[in-house]
Formats: C-alpha cells, sequence, structure tokens
C-alpha cells in the first residue's frame, strides 16, 4: 500500500445523503463542500477511506433537529447503499454506526426496538442481554453493517450525568462489567463486530463531551475500582474495538483530553490492559477535543497517543494529507502507521468484508 492509501485507511468519514449516487441537492452540496464531490459513491471512490460511519444528524449541526443526514431512511435503502459503497471500496469497508438499543439506536423500522442501558441493568439477565445484543448484531449485517459502536462500558456514577445516563447499564461495576461481556458474545454470535466505549469512562462527567471539555474529576484508585472493570472485561471478551472519550482525566495522569493523551491511550490501554485490538477515537466534530487545537493537529495528536481510526475528522482530505506530512517531516512513522493499518485489516479480513 502506498503511503496515501494507509493514511485513509485510518479515516473513518460520514457521508450525507441515503444513495450512492446522490441526487438531493443540499446533501450534494454538504458532500461537495467537505470532499469535493457529490455523491456517497464518489466520496469513497476519491478517498478510499478504511470506514463509514451511518449517523442520523449533520455533525455540525447537532442543535437542529431538522437537519437529517438521510442515511437512515429505510432497512432495504441501507442495504443497497452499504452494498454500493463496498462495491467502491478498493480494500472493503468497516461500515459502523450507533446501534446501542435504549435511547441510542439507528436503524429505521421494522428494526427491533429493545431494552436497552439502564432497562436492560436493571433486570440483572446477562443471557437477555447477549440474546439482544445477537438479534441486534443480526439486523446489522442484513443492511450491510459489520462495526456496532456498543456497547456503552460507562459506569454511570453520577445521576444527572447529560451524556450517558440511562445509555448505561447502571452504576454498578459489576453488573456493567458483566452486561458488557455478555452483548459482546452476542454481537459475536451473530458475527458483527464490538466497540466497548468511551475509555477511560464517561460515566463521572458532568458535561457532555458532544458541546465541551468534560472533566473527570476522580482518583486513580477510585477509576480501577469503579471505571475500569467493565473495560477489563470487555478486553478479555476479546472485544473488536474500544472507542476513546474527550475526557480529561488528570487522576490518570492526563494532561490532554484521554483520546490526544499518550498516557492513557498508549500508556493505560495498550499498555497496562494490553489490549491488542482496533482503537476508535470519539467523533472529532464533538467540541470536547476540538478546542484544544486545529482539526488536523488533534488528528495528529490521537495517532500519537496511539489511536487507530480517527473517527469523522471534521476535514477528511486535509487530514490524511496531514498524516503524509507528519511522515514526510518524522513526526510520525510510517511503521507507526503500519501497526494500525494492520489491525484495520486483520478485522476487516475477520468479518468477510476485505478484498484481495
Amino acid at each position: 500500500m502506498s503511503l496515501e492509501d494507509k493514511a485513509a485507511q485510518l479515516i473513518f468519514v460520514h457521508i450525507y445523503g441515503g444513495h450512492a449516487d446522490g441526487g438531493v441537492a443540499e446533501l450534494d452540496d454538504s458532500n461537495k463542500r467537505l470532499y469535493g464531490v457529490a455523491s456517497p459513491r464518489e466520496v469513497i471512490e476519491g478517498l478510499q477511506p478504511g470506514g463509514v460511519i451511518y449517523i442520523k444528524r449533520n455533525p455540525q449541526d447537532a442543535a437542529a433537529a431538522d437537519i437529517p443526514t438521510r442515511n437512515l431512511e429505510s432497512l432495504n435503502q441501507l442495504r443497497a447503499l452499504s452494498t454500493a459503497l463496498q462495491d467502491a471500496s478498493a480494500t472493503g469497508l468497516l461500515i459502523a454506526t450507533d446501534q446501542e438499543q435504549g435511547p441510542v439506536r439507528r436503524l429505521p423500522p421494522p428494526a427491533s426496538v429493545v431494552l436497552g442501558g439502564r432497562e436492560l441493568g436493571a433486570t440483572g439477565d446477562v443471557d437477555l442481554a447477549r440474546s439482544i445484543a445477537k438479534t441486534t448484531g443480526q439486523e446489522l449485517l442484513e443492511v450491510g453493517i459489520n462495526l456496532n459502536l456498543a456497547p456503552v462500558a460507562d459506569v454511570n456514577t453520577v445521576a444527572d450525568n447529560p451524556a450517558i445516563g440511562d445509555r448505561s447499564f447502571g452504576n454498578s461495576p459489576e453488573l456493567v462489567a458483566a452486561m458488557v461481556t455478555a452483548q459482546i458474545r452476542g454481537y459475536h454470535d451473530a458475527g458483527v463486530a464490538a466497540t466497548a466505549k468511551h475509555f477511560p469512562g464517561h460515566g463521572a462527567a458532568t458535561v457532555d463531551s458532544h458541546s465541551d471539555l468534560t472533566l473527570i474529576d476522580i482518583s486513580e484508585e477510585e477509576w480501577k475500582l469503579t471505571h475500569l472493570p467493565p473495560f477489563a472485561a470487555a478486553i478479555t471478551a476479546d472485544v473488536d474495538a474500544i472507542m476513546t472519550g474527550h475526557l480529561l482525566a488528570p487522576g490518570l495522569g492526563g494532561d490532554d483530553p484521554a483520546t490526544i493523551d499518550r498516557d492513557v491511550v498508549e500508556g493505560l490501554l495498550r499498555g497496562q490492559l494490553a489490549f491488542p485490538g482496533l482503537i476508535l477515537t470519539d467523533s472529532l466534530w464533538m467540541q470536547g477535543v476540538r478546542g484544544v487545537a486545529g482539526d488536523v493537529e488533534v488528528a495528529l495528536r490521537a495517532l500519537e497517543a496511539g489511536c487507530d481510526v480517527l473517527l469523522m475528522p471534521p476535514d477528511a482530505r486535509a487530514t490524511i494529507h496531514g498524516i503524509i506530512e507528519a511522515v514526510a517531516t518524522g513526526r510520525l512513522s510510517e511503521a507507526r502507521l503500519d501497526h494500525s493499518v494492520r489491525r484495520l485489516l486483520t478485522l476487516k479480513a475477520k468479518l468477510g468484508a476485505l478484498k484481495p
């Protein structure tokens, strides 16, 4: 693979529109503004990213409920879109979405609407949790989605947590760990990849990282007792990916949001916990990390910290060029990119998505 190929593999893009060849003026214009081409198919053909994420709303208009991306119109439409985007990719795509169930679900009707988060945790039924994840995974695969950005591994220790709340299975580390383990096994039963999120734990937050930098004011001892166990359990259950949170956790030695903090990503997650899988950033559109530095600089810092996948960088093309320049100047080594690209390709191969 060329250096540009490798840089592009590290990017997961969002696209505007629910049909591969576009055709809705405002959505085509949005693709042109971000990617220089109009249709979702042209985005994949032109950039050749490692993956795509399906979302409901334009990330820059998060407060505007009337501006959908229209990725998710119907199940038949979604399956056709996934097939077309895979056809346009030279290596094959990881296609992701957030189908947590409960308050955060993406698939349109008649996909299953089942217990999620707090309600499921309240049952304490790990067999039910596994069954729900298996059903969810089967439905995702039917529409071409092979990577679910779930389960939520956050232990919700703040009652009015604005970002997690009832998305969490509860406030007991043991319960959350058991539910996370069960759901990872359920997704694997279905043949879909699972993602534990948001490392090192978003459950003690009082600020939503979508809108601002989030401070997690806890000691390392409290983190190990309360927020670490579900992530440790996820790793034991062979979770495919872990998503970082845009969380400032000074008690863990971090001076930056976890996504761009080497002590947290490389030191804790890759080092102490020995996680071998894919590390994704949370969306790089979120203000919890965008306020730290320029968009391309944030992406480069995430790679330096040890992340493999840059989720939704605001300017994907500029980010790819920034990675290439960072290698040219010696800031990043090509061997560093190789480690991440191999993890991506390995997961694609496991899921049957890797092309020869």
